[in-house]
Order: structure tokens, then C-alpha cells, then sequence
């Protein structure tokens, strides 16, 4: 017999809009397509309305065991953990501790940038608008890092002392996840518990999300998608890969379809964790970035979609996207188990298509494959030159004389070393970074490096062999 909960459940998902409104068949099959030619192992897709969930979907494997990903099954949420991390601040500011426009020295006295000025006037705004100032380049360094304990935000957040800003604070609008590492750290320091724990008491059990954490202390028997990353445009298995719980608040969170849905219904205004004015902030577009897309406090704008909010997220072995339309009361989440996100970026072309098909509009299909990411492609061709050119250098060494062998050998040197250094520094990323992230890249790159040291001091050797 049902319960009273199902029947209403069950009522929701007959009387709803959504239900008459929308293809959700077409939408699987859009989504499974897209998935598909992306080699993407698989995902989850929720979409909700203000009256609950009306459509939950499985695609692809979650792991090895080759099952289905579940309406429960866990992936982590990355950059979209930011909304949380907004929608936490937010709670405070409704709770009287917090100020948005108020000094963040207010509430982090020792705060310090390199410049004692910009120190000062740094607020609370600036940080969720991605407005402070702080580079891009802060946010990307710490990836790997394993440190769980008490504190570790503000150790990171006390290194920033001599730290230049990239702008003047609130005049130019930079993503950079250190902005919320830092918004992380005021949520400790005003509600003194540590981000996880605020997460779960004040977030995650309010709203019935009971396979979502902050951490990797998982539920009882709680199904975790394995993570995978792109190999060469084909995805592997990627277990093991580090958890940096100082990056939580910009990124390592895990959640699942179901728990999102509840999520992102809180946001349609049926919220038991803000308040309606709350909301609204969290929603104002807060920043102009520049380009077609706006920021709001973990939210972006799209001026093709005036009325849609959006947002991607990925991790070295995940990636997400989610929407909502407050006006018209629905919302999307897509919760995938890999990570392409320097290479194609799968759901930077998915989402928004998501979106279009929800406002009433034809999805477009993605473009065709990029999985082979350009940086990877002129790799490849690099290191093959190296490979051909040390060659061609031992087989007619005994012609080349030595001036022409050595500079051969430094000229290697030189452009494997540049590499190593303009690569990491164009993307903006460490090179532990990249190897996390697009492990095919960076290992061609430390590829290039060592041929090019064995080639020069092959050319040494030689030359006092007197071969040369």
C-alpha cells in the first residue's frame, strides 16, 4: 500500500507543469547522445520544479561494476559547490553576523595582500562577485593538496600576505577559486565549525540531502561514482586521486541527482534554509565579466538566457553543470564521471543546451569531438620533432661539428624548458595542475623535457669524446 508521502509524490509529479510541458524522452536521448560521442562513462540528470523532482535519469556506468549511475549515486559537484558556499555566507548575513559590503578584515583581522591598502578594502561582495582582485593563478595551486586538519583555511588563506592583486578591489571581475577558499575561512571563523560540519548541519540535513559531503567521510553504503579522466580523448579510471579539503569550499563537495534536485528546488523560492531576500541576492547579477556571461554569488548569467542561472563545475575526475529558472519555477543538475573540462569541456557546451531545451528551445548538438584537445595535438607533434631531430643529430653527428651539435642540444633544452613554463603559466595552472587534470598533456610535457636533457647531455658526452 502506499504511503501517504508516495501518493503525494506521485501527485506532484502528475499535476506538475514540467510533466505536460516537457519531452523528458527527447531530453535523455539529447543528453545520451552528447554523452556518447564525448566518450563520456556516465551521469545523472535531475530536473525539478517548485512542486519537487519530476524527472531523474541514469546514463552510462557509474564504476567498474558497470551499474547504472542511481538517483543516490555520489559525484563531486566541483565549482558548483560555490553556490553552497554563497548560500552558506548568506545564511550568516540573514543570522546578523555577516555584512556583505563590510570589510573582510571585519571578520578575518590578520587578512593580509601584498598591499596594506587593497588589504582594507576587500569586502564580502567582492569575494562572492569574484571581484576582490585576487588572481586567477592563487586558486590553482593547491589540487593536490591532502591536509585535513583544524585550520587548513586559514593557513592557506594566511599565506596570501604577499600575494599582489591582479586589480584594484571591485573594479575587474577574475574567477579564481581562492575567493571562496577565503569565504570558507570567514564561515569557520563566525560560526566555529569547520566548513563540512557547517555544511552538513546547517544545509545538507535541512534539506534532506543525505548523499552529500564536503568531505569523504561518505554515508553507510553510500554508491560513489568512480572518477575518470581523458587519456588521448578516451576517458580511464582515475582512483585514488586526492581529495584537497581545502579546496571544499570552491569545488570538493559530492552530491548526488537526488540531492541536487532538493538543492536547487531551495533556490526556487521553497527554501528551508533562507529566506526569500536571500535568495534574491544570491541571484543578482553582481559583476560583468566582459564576455556574454554575468556573475552572481556562484551563479552565472547568460544574456542569450536573460532568465536562466547557470553554473559548471569539474574536478580531476568529474564534471557538472546546473540551471534554474526562478521565473518559471524549474531547475536542471547533470552530474558526470569524468573530467574533460581542459580538454573540450563537456558540459560548458551541455549545460546551456540543457537550459535552451527547458526554456522551450531546440538544443543545438555539440561541436564535433574536440576530446583531442589542441595543446595535446601540438604536444604530440613536438615531441615527435624532438624525437627526430636527436635522431638526425646522432646520425650525422660526425658532420655537424660541435658548435652546430651543441647548439642543437640547447636548443632542445630550451624549448622543452619553455614549455614547461608557458604551457602551465598560459592555462593558468600549476603543473601538478595539469598532470591532474589532463594527465596526457602533462606527461607530454615532462616527456619533452627529459628527451631534451638526454639529448644535450648525449651532446656533451660527445663532444668530450671528442666524437662530435
Amino acid at each position: 500500500m502506499m504511503s501517504l508521502r508516495s501518493l503525494w509524490l506521485a501527485a506532484c509529479m502528475v499535476f506538475s507543469p514540467l510533466a505536460f510541458a516537457t519531452d523528458f524522452d527527447a531530453l535523455d536521448k539529447y543528453v545520451q547522445s552528447e554523452l556518447e560521442r564525448a566518450h563520456m562513462p556516465g551521469g545523472a540528470l535531475v530536473v525539478v520544479d517548485r512542486t519537487g523532482i519530476v524527472h531523474l535519469q541514469g546514463f552510462g556506468v557509474s564504476g567498474p561494476s558497470g551499474a547504472r549511475p542511481g538517483p543516490d549515486t555520489m559525484f563531486q559537484i566541483g565549482s558548483n559547490a560555490k553556490s553552497l558556499t554563497a548560500l552558506a555566507i548568506m545564511q550568516q548575513v540573514e543570522a546578523g553576523k555577516l555584512q556583505l559590503d563590510a570589510p573582510l578584515q571585519r571578520y578575518l583581522p590578520w587578512f593580509r595582500v601584498a598591499d596594506a591598502s587593497a588589504s582594507a578594502q576587500i569586502t564580502l561582495r567582492h569575494l562572492l562577485n569574484q571581484t576582490s582582485g585576487l588572481p586567477h593563478s592563487e586558486g590553482e595551486q593547491d589540487f593536490a593538496a591532502t591536509d585535513d586538519g583544524d585550520g587548513v583555511l586559514e593557513r592557506l588563506v594566511r599565506q596570501l600576505a604577499d600575494v599582489k592583486l591582479a586589480s584594484p578591489p571591485g573594479q575587474r571581475w577574475a574567477y579564481s577559486n581562492i575567493n571562496f577558499v577565503v569565504l570558507g575561512c570567514v564561515l569557520e571563523a563566525v560560526s566555529g565549525e569547520r566548513y563540512a560540519d557547517y555544511l552538513q548541519r546547517h544545509v545538507f540535513t535541512p534539506l534532506g540531502m543525505g548523499h552529500s559531503v564536503a568531505s569523504e567521510r561518505f554515508p553507510p553504503g553510500a554508491e560513489v561514482a568512480t572518477g575518470h579522466r581523458y587519456w588521448f580523448g578516451r576517458p580511464v579510471a582515475a582512483d585514488g586521486l586526492p581529495f584537497p579539503p581545502v579546496l571544499a569550499p570552491a569545488g570538493y563537495v559530492y552530491s548526488s541527482a537526488r540531492d541536487m534536485g532538493g538543492y536547487l528546488r531551495a533556490h526556487l523560492g521553497r527554501s528551508a534554509v533562507l529566506g526569500v531576500a536571500g535568495l534574491d541576492e544570491l541571484h543578482r547579477k553582481g559583476a560583468n565579466t566582459g564576455q556574454r556571461y554575468g556573475y552572481a554569488m556562484g551563479w552565472a548569467t547568460d544574456s542569450e538566457l536573460p532568465a536562466v542561472l547557470t553554473h559548471e563545475g569539474g574536478t580531476p575526475g568529474y564534471t557538472s553543470a546546473m540551471g534554474i529558472n526562478v521565473e518559471q519555477g524549474w531547475g536542471y543538475a547533470l552530474l558526470l564521471n569524468g573530467s574533460d573540462i581542459m580538454t573540450g569541456g563537456l558540459v560548458t557546451d551541455l549545460g546551456p543546451q540543457i537550459a535552451k531545451f527547458m526554456s522551450g528551445q531546440q538544443p543545438s548538438p555539440r561541436p564535433a569531438s574536440r576530446a583531442l584537445a589542441p595543446a595535446v595535438a601540438m604536444l604530440c607533434a613536438l615531441l615527435a620533432i624532438q624525437v627526430m631531430v636527436a635522431l638526425v643529430m646522432l646520425h650525422f653527428r660526425r658532420w655537424l661539428g660541435r658548435v652546430a651539435f651543441a647548439a642543437a642540444g640547447i636548443a632542445g633544452v630550451a624549448l622543452a624548458g619553455g614549455l614547461l613554463l608557458v604551457v602551465p603559466a598560459r592555462q593558468q595552472i600549476s603543473l601538478s595542475g595539469i598532470l591532474l587534470f589532463a594527465p596526457d598533456a602533462g606527461w607530454l610535457l615532462v616527456a619533452n623535457a627529459v628527451l631534451a636533457l638526454a639529448g644535450a647531455a648525449a651532446a656533451i658526452l660527445s663532444i668530450r669524446a671528442g666524437r662530435a
